[in-house]
């Protein structure tokens, strides 16, 4: 499953408000209220990445129930809050990395408990080792494509192992060159799969 980057996000909701929000099975509406307690739940985490956050801790923050939070958080923000919540953690260690931390530090800061935690989710978040990462993905060969979306512009860059990077924009040359700022060191390339069915998706 890919991990959300949570600044990605934050920056581009895709249901700030709530008619934006898809429609639940049970016909049952997300007022503004709700969507936009979920939001300052998602600000939240992301303040506190490195912190617990259980769906009791949520709940009582959000003033709603831990169901009425799992529904309302998936639907107003796109994932679960443990999805959001490990996308954040990434954030923060990918910013921690590329600042010249020790992967350890970095592991650490971000709130994982072990580096074994980490390695559960590289091939959805990182796409290389984190050392590899923190050298701008030196040994690397990285494919990206761009694709209008509703949000804006999309950029995935991916890895053999995974995905390394998704990031939204105005312009997709500004994003590509974002990318070449994030990945000095490594070989890159416009994916000639721009079409390709596994593009669409990741990108859906």
């Amino acid at each position: 499953m890919f991990l959300p980057d949570s600044h990605a996000l934050l920056a581009h909701p895709p249901h700030r408000h709530a008619s934006a929000a898809p429609p639940a099975a049970d016909g049952e509406p997300v007022t503004d209220d709700d969507a936009q307690a979920m939001w300052q739940l998602a600000r939240a985490i992301e303040a506190g990445v490195d912190e617990d956050w259980p769906l009791a801790r949520l709940a009582r923050q959000a003033g709603r129930s831990r169901f009425q939070v799992q529904r309302l958080f998936s639907r107003v923000v796109g994932v679960s809050p443990r999805a959001f919540h490990t996308g954040a953690r990434f954030a923060h260690l990918k910013r921690q990395l590329r600042g010249g931390a020790t992967v350890t530090d970095a592991i650490h800061d971000a709130g994982f408990g072990s580096v074994s935690r980490v390695y559960e989710h590289l091939d959805d978040t990182l796409g290389m080792t984190p050392s590899r990462y923190r050298a701008g993905g030196a040994g690397e060969v990285i494919l990206y494509a761009c694709r209008e979306t509703a949000l804006g512009w999309l950029m995935l860059a991916a890895t053999p192992r995974g995905v390394c990077a998704a990031h939204f924009g105005d312009d997709p040359d500004a994003l590509v060159a974002n990318l070449e700022r994030l990945f000095p060191a490594a070989d890159r390339a416009p994916s000639r799969a721009l079409d390709d069915p596994e593009l669409d998706r990741w990108i859906d």
